[in-house]
């Protein structure tokens, strides 16, 4: 996935959830964007103290549903945003990717 195809999608997903991870040991994007790969997600690009990160949820019936999620890393805290189809699958993943930081 490209940068444009990020936007693009990101424009399109309207269900959000935000949240803080505070006390994180994550310091930088790039850390954050290797964590993002081991738990299969994939880095689209780091900017700065930002990741933007892609993802698929297959679901029971073999349904793809895009996960688009950006983090920002500062000072020990992390400010993810999560869009997806559905708001409770946006809450879920960064639910999932604080556990891992």
């Amino acid at each position: 996935m490209t940068v444009q195809q990020y936007g693009g999608q990101w424009k399109r997903l309207g269900n959000e959830a935000k949240d803080q991870l505070v006390g994180s040991s994550v310091q930088s994007a790039d850390a954050l964007g290797a964590i993002a790969n081991k738990n299969q997600m994939k880095l689209v690009k780091v900017i700065g103290t930002e990741c933007i990160i892609a993802a698929k949820v297959v679901t029971g019936n073999k349904t793809m549903l895009p996960v688009l999620l950006h983090g920002k890393v500062r000072g020990g805290s992390i400010v993810f945003t999560c869009r997806s189809p559905s708001r409770s699958l946006s809450s879920a993943v960064i639910s999932m990717i604080k556990a891992a930081c």
